[in-house]
């Protein structure tokens, strides 16, 4: 599906609202859709779509499943006002964002530590070339929020205390500051080597994620 496409009617049954798009969504359970649409300058058209069983931030914290199809609605008959931000506004709505991918990425790592959601939700080098490729053809606007969203979750994750990764260094660096002498040569290669073999394993447990989850 393209921007801009009507959705006229899902297997057979006509759609004159969002919410009745979700509700077929929800009740094919993962079975095919077959979708009629109607596109600018091609008139009408059918698309067959696969729902896809996604875990999703709740609005009460935690996580919820729901079926997909990777579309959302758009404002028909308005479209949303717009302002500029001065400066300190600006700087302070970053902040806010980026805190919010921190607590997002932490959040989403610990439910799939504890069971919560699938271990699928986690992508690797493939996932991310896509998802940037998707980023790139919805427009300039959308492909550097999408940076923006990766710089801040990478960087947030080289931060953590795991050797190899600045995190590590500067986890170092403390011990060095608390004891008076840094650690031992035996000790800093054996955890160098641990945490090396930490970030390859997930790496590839990602890498395996793109090529054999749905």
């Amino acid at each position: 599906m393209r921007a801009g496409d009507v959705v006229l009617t899902i297997d057979g049954q006509p759609v004159t609202r969002f919410t009745q798009m979700r509700e077929a969504v929800e009740a094919a359970e993962g079975q095919p859709l077959v979708l009629r649409l109607w596109r600018p300058s091609v008139g009408e058209l059918d698309v067959t779509l696969s729902p896809k069983l996604s875990d999703l931030p709740a609005d009460g914290g935690g996580f919820e499943q729901r079926w997909l199809i990777g579309v959302t609605g758009g404002e028909s008959f308005f479209s949303p006002q717009t302002r500029s931000a001065g400066p300190l506004e600006a700087l302070g709505l970053g902040a806010g964002q980026t805190w919010g991918i921190i607590t997002s990425s932490l959040t989403g790592m610990w439910a799939m530590i504890s069971g919560q959601i699938g271990t699928c939700n986690l992508g690797g080098a493939i996932s991310i070339a896509e998802s940037t490729g998707q980023a790139a053809s919805a427009g300039g606007a959308n492909f550097l929020w999408w940076i923006a969203v990766l710089s801040a979750a990478i960087g947030f994750l080289n931060l953590l205390p795991i050797p190899v990764l600045d995190g590590g260094h500067l986890m170092f660096y403390t011990y060095e500051a608390l004891r008076g002498r840094p650690p031992s040569d035996k000790a800093l290669n054996l955890l160098t080597a641990i945490g090396m073999a930490a970030v390859l394993s997930l790496m590839i447990f990602g890498l395996t994620n793109d090529l054999f989850c749905p």
